[in-house]
């Protein structure tokens, strides 16, 4: 709990990275082997709406935009589209204060309130996962194939309380969840070197998180 506090902290005191990229966009930072729209990424670069990331073996990037930071796994494909994350394939950890949104083919998954939500979500071979690791998180699924938000309107909805861990296959329709307990300790992008070293961010970085937000309230683009 007091790992999750510090970096917690850290993450609010570097959130002030809306101030190096537009609202509409987002800052990626990457490790290892990492393509943006099929072409290599840099270190450190800025990304917008519908642009594919994607990783390799043993490579990971995160995303940063006001209000959420994503940590994007090894061996993912995730497009980045504003508001929210479409994934094809991988592993994703969502810290957010603004409701961020994960599609997964006929899956959608959003925190149940627009406040402090870290959730983990992976796909591996249509198998769809995802913990709730901080409050709880919604899961939307579409009885067929989603061409707009509209077609998650009428569907199955569950919610994947805090701690909880549920997983059903990808396939649109009704389906059954397996429900256990969300892993003891946070993988994702805790342990990773970025979050480990982003403590120098001090109380400037706070400050402009808090000052980005004042006029740009949390609004999911479905309620």
């Amino acid at each position: 709990m007091k790992r999750f506090t510090a970096v917690f902290v850290a993450f609010v005191m570097t959130a002030g990275s809306c101030c190096v990229a537009e609202d509409t966009g987002a800052t990626l930072r990457t490790q290892g082997n990492v393509s943006v729209g099929g072409n290599p990424a840099p270190p450190f670069s800025t990304v917008f709406p519908n642009t594919l990331i994607e990783t390799q073996k043993n490579a990971s990037a995160i995303l940063e935009l006001t209000g959420s930071r994503i940590e994007i796994g090894p061996e993912t494909v995730v497009e980045f589209d504003g508001g929210e994350l479409r994934l094809e394939h991988g592993s994703l950890s969502v810290l957010t204060f603004r409701s961020m949104i994960v599609k997964v083919g006929c899956i959608l998954a959003i925190p149940v309130r627009s406040e402090e939500t870290l959730f983990e979500i992976a796909n591996q071979t249509g198998r769809v996962t995802i913990s709730a690791i901080r409050n709880d998180v919604n899961i939307k699924s579409a009885l067929k194939t989603p061409k707009s938000a509209a077609d998650f309107t009428k569907s199955e909805e569950i919610t994947v309380h805090q701690g909880e861990q549920k997983s059903r296959d990808e396939k649109c329709g009704p389906a059954r969840y397996e429900t256990r307990a969300a892993p003891a300790a946070i993988r994702g992008w805790l342990n990773s070197p970025y979050a480990q070293g982003v403590a120098a961010g001090g109380t400037v970085g706070l400050l402009c998180w808090l000052f980005c937000n004042s006029n740009n309230p949390a609004s999911p683009s479905i309620p």
